[in-house]
């Protein structure tokens, strides 16, 4: 499932009304805007932006990291019919128990049950060590 490609007539308004909102604001403020800015924002609009190749692997990363949490979200909703410990799934995109969270919505990974260990594997390998290395090589 590509999540990039879902628009639905809601998102787009939301869309919409954002950037009204946010070039009504801009004009307030009344600031001159680096030419480099300008620059990069172009770059990052245009057809070579998205056929640089490191910029396809961290989209194609990107993909994959919003397809696992959904598919977390999906198992949470299976298991909720069959528990009275009802799981939720994190800002961070782990599964916590419902009553762990409402007392700490700050908790790591390993401080609570899971329902899908593999799922939320992949999950922290793939944000946490595939997403920073590609970050880390875009740098170096």
């Amino acid at each position: 499932m590509n999540i990039r490609a879902i628009k639905t007539a809601q998102t787009e308004s939301a869309v919409e009304r954002i950037k009204i909102m946010t070039k009504k604001e801009v004009k307030k403020v009344n600031y001159k805007i680096p030419q480099i800015f300008s620059e990069k924002k172009q770059y990052m609009q245009s057809d070579a932006f998205l056929k640089d190749p490191h910029n396809e692997k961290m989209l194609e990363l990107g993909d994959e990291i919003f397809e696992c949490r959904y598919q977390i979200g999906e198992e949470i909703k299976k298991m909720n019919k069959f528990t009275n410990n009802k799981f939720v799934q994190a800002i961070n995109g782990f599964t916590r128990l419902k009553k762990e969270i409402d007392k700490n919505n700050m908790l790591h990974f390993e401080e609570t049950p899971s329902i899908n260990n593999r799922l939320e594997n992949k999950y922290r390998v793939l944000r946490n060590i595939e997403l920073f290395a590609e970050s880390q090589k875009a740098l170096i």
